[in-house]
């Protein structure tokens, strides 16, 4: 397994990529609903899409648009409707339990929130991900701190932190699985500007570092531009666009937040 240095780190690559011309995750004509009867809320309809090798993606839609669903689709934790999901090329529908597990493992999410626990130090909270996997790397854990920038914060209490290590802190716990997807969930939306522009340069060097392929969704149209190469756009539970960001467009006046989304991201 090759290693690599940066910023005079030891980290294993990521493995389990996929090769260049085979998508890594492909999404073909999805439903999901939920909820029986009258209350039944259909939150995706007829969704399809891909992402390459290495990508960075972004998901803008505004609130109930599905959004959140979809990176719960990609990683195993529900299961659609209608149509079929492809996860490096093979379907992740009708997955034993352990096959299933292998499909999460290859993932990984950073939260809103965070998701920390804030009765445990920093080191635990980023060894948490290891010892789930019923596995012990101390080496792993500090590497992961030292990639962003808080193995002095090992010892330290969570709730001792700010919000923008917290953040770090949940990437690195993510990082330290060595995944090959890596989805994230308005992982800026409670950070200040300078907070928010310190995580996109981290999540852009976890992608050009160990090729990790990142799914972002984000309300925030200006980090989706900083960060993504491509966007997709949901409304009302439906691809309204992707597109290439920055791509030069046409000006036209948008009605709406997809359109507005739309404009903002292609110019």
């Amino acid at each position: 397994m090759m290693v690599l240095h940066e910023g005079g780190i030891m980290m294993s690559n990521m493995v389990n990529h996929p090769s260049a011309d085979e998508s890594v995750i492909r999404f073909m004509n999805i439903s999901k609903s939920f909820g029986k009867g009258r209350d039944r809320l259909s939150v995706l309809r007829q969704v399809s899409f891909e992402v390459v090798p290495h990508e960075i993606m972004g998901i803008v839609g505004e609130s109930g648009a599905g959004k959140s669903t979809l990176l719960s689709l990609i990683n195993g934790m529900e299961v659609p409707d209608e149509g079929e999901i492809l996860i490096h090329g093979r379907s992740s529908s009708g997955l034993s339990n352990q096959r299933l597990r292998e499909l999460r493992q290859n993932s990984a999410m950073i939260f809103q929130e965070y998701n920390l626990l804030r009765n445990k130090s920093v080191f635990d909270n980023v060894a948490l991900s290891l010892r789930l996997r019923k596995t012990r790397a101390d080496s792993k854990v500090m590497d992961a701190l030292r990639f962003v920038g808080l193995d002095h914060k090992g010892k330290a209490q969570i709730k001792t932190l700010s919000g923008g290590e917290k953040q770090r802190v949940a990437i690195a716990r993510a990082l330290v699985t060595q995944p090959a997807i890596l989805l994230a969930d308005e992982p800026t939306s409670s950070l200040d500007p300078g907070m928010t522009r310190e995580i996109i340069d981290l999540l852009k060097q976890i992608n050009s570092v160990f090729h990790t392929t990142i799914i972002l969704v984000s309300h925030d149209l200006e980090v989706i531009k900083a960060l993504c190469q491509r966007a997709i756009i949901l409304r009302d539970g439906e691809v309204f666009d992707t597109i290439a960001v920055q791509e030069p467009a046409a000006q036209w006046q948008y009605p709406d937040y997809a359109e507005q989304a739309r404009m903002v991201l292609s110019r």
